[in-house]
């Protein structure tokens, strides 16, 4: 298992010099085991750093973030939708701006996991990609409105 854990919280009296020290080192464990890790990893990890960034305001170094889209990029086929929809969450919270061509693959990837998704991970999904002004095409929306449309409908059966 390469995969970080989610820092414990500091507690709000944490000098901001400590915090800082603190979350560099845990960036450069991320920088070194982000190439072995898995997507589920991968997704958590970022999520992690998003999570921090909310409770201290300590945003990860530019580094660290295109160091993540690399190995993410990477992994890319192995990718879940709950993965792609916990890495746009992140995302999304850090406001950070991914590349086109990241969300466009990743969108490609996970468009296999669209029927089978959750309707609270397909809600999260088009939120996230809506909220970074990213249009994914007229096929891939077509397919997800088609998925949850369909979902909807069994919802609506029961």
């Amino acid at each position: 298992d390469v995969g970080l854990a989610a820092p414990h919280l500091l507690p709000p009296s944490t000098p901001p010099a400590q915090v800082a020290a603190w979350m560099q080192e845990y960036e450069q464990a991320v920088q070194d085991r982000c190439p072995a890790m898995g997507s589920r990893h991968l997704a958590l990890t970022l999520l992690a750093l998003s999570r921090v960034h909310a409770a201290t305001g300590h945003m990860p170094s530019k580094d660290t973030l295109r160091i993540w889209v690399r190995c993410s990029a990477a992994a890319a086929a192995s990718f879940t939708l709950q993965d792609f929809a916990q890495s746009m969450s992140a995302i999304t919270a850090l406001k950070v701006m991914p590349p086109g061509e990241w969300v466009q693959a990743m969108l490609g990837h996970v468009r296999r996991d669209l029927g089978q998704a959750w309707m609270g991970t397909l809600a999260v999904v088009i939120w996230a990609v809506a909220r970074i002004r990213f249009q994914p095409g007229w096929q891939w929306m077509l397919c997800y409105f088609e998925c949850t449309q369909a979902k909807l409908a069994a919802v609506g059966s029961q």
